[in-house]
């Protein structure tokens, strides 16, 4: 099959276009063609860590074929599969780590569980565009009991998972969306239900947090720039809720390593994690609730998601798209850091 892949880490230099042998699937997975797939930023950021080649083989083995997200038509399926037959219209999201297999490739082995059927009306370049991203969202706002009127932050507004959601927070709950982005992403956020557009550029940057509410929920793609300030500023209810979405730079750190917050993070997570557990059996006053979030495959809630698609409460926002062979050019676009919306790839 053809297939984008690399075997050592590094800028998109490393990406090949070649033939790779078709996988074999397991009894619980499914071999889904893929016909369309999408980038998301780890996908560039894990390729390009430079750590030592142990870790890095076992976390990645190679040959490693980039990219999570898919869509396309189920080709085989396991003997203990029973939610899917051949020839149906599916999407998922495959795992970060432990395996070779992403999905810039004609095929790719996915657990069934991992996997959802694309309503007929749903197009498979929209279901492969909004599954990371709203596995993302969703699993991030489940940590948090809102009401509609509730207001929200969200940083980024205009990225893959920003545009996702402010949709979902806007129109699915009911939540008073503030988002931040450059000033010319104004009337886009808008147009994706934001309530309030804010240039995080203005004064020095720092709009978002000066004089602005306090926000019951703050949505962070941004963390390891923001994560401090967030926490440091009053720009967050002192009961509200802080979520971290597990992230790095965009530009590599000394030595190649991805710069993130690190230890303060887990040092961030356990004090305010304790704290609440305190007050919970009156020891004390509760206080911000923190969540360190990560993705995790999910096909049923992808369902779901796909289900809010159909109806017409979300939509998918797609920056570019390129052909399987660009796959380099793809990644050197996101990695410009102004795509606004999702790069896909058309296998």
């Amino acid at each position: 099959m053809s297939a984008i892949s690399y075997s050592s880490h590094g800028s998109t230099e490393v990406l090949e276009f070649g033939t790779l042998p078709q996988p074999s699937i397991k009894a619980n997975q499914i071999l889904v063609h893929t016909e369309y797939a999408a980038l998301n930023p780890c996908d560039f950021k894990f390729r390009r860590m430079e750590i030592p080649s142990f870790i890095a083989d076992f976390l990645f083995p190679k040959p490693k074929i980039p990219a999570l997200d898919l869509a396309g038509v189920v080709a085989e399926v396991g003997a203990d599969v029973t939610t899917f037959k051949v020839g149906d219209r599916v999407a998922a999201t495959q795992p970060i780590v432990h395996t070779r297999w992403g999905t810039l490739s004609e095929y790719s082995a996915v657990d069934a569980s991992h996997a959802a059927l694309v309503p007929e009306s749903v197009s498979l370049r929209d279901a492969a565009a909004v599954s990371l991203v709203g596995l993302t969202a969703v699993q991030a706002l489940a940590n948090v009991a809102t009401s509609p009127g509730d207001t929200i932050l969200i940083h980024a507004g205009s990225g893959g998972l920003g545009s996702f959601a402010v949709q979902w927070a806007s129109k699915v709950l009911g939540l008073h969306v503030s988002a931040t982005a450059s000033a010319k992403n104004k009337d886009f956020l808008e147009s994706l239900g934001a309530d309030v557009a804010i240039d995080y550029r203005a004064e020095g940057s720092d709009a978002w947090d000066a004089g602005e509410p306090e926000y019951d929920v703050i949505l962070d793609p941004m963390s390891y720039a923001y994560e401090s300030r967030v926490l440091g500023t009053g720009v967050l209810s002192p009961t509200g809720h802080y979520l971290n979405i597990a992230s790095s730079n965009w530009a590599p750190g000394k030595g190649g390593i991805e710069e993130a917050n690190g230890l303060r993070t887990y040092l961030n997570l356990a004090y305010y994690g304790i704290k609440n557990a305190a007050a919970s059996v009156g020891l004390g006053e509760k206080g911000m609730g923190y969540s360190f979030v990560a993705i995790v495959p999910d096909g049923e809630m992808l369902a779901g998601i796909l289900a809010q698609l159909e109806k017409g409460a979300v939509r998918a926002v797609i920056d570019k798209q390129f052909d399987l062979a660009e796959a380099k050019q793809a990644y050197e676009h996101l990695e410009t850091g102004r795509a606004k919306g999702k790069v896909v790839i058309k296998i």
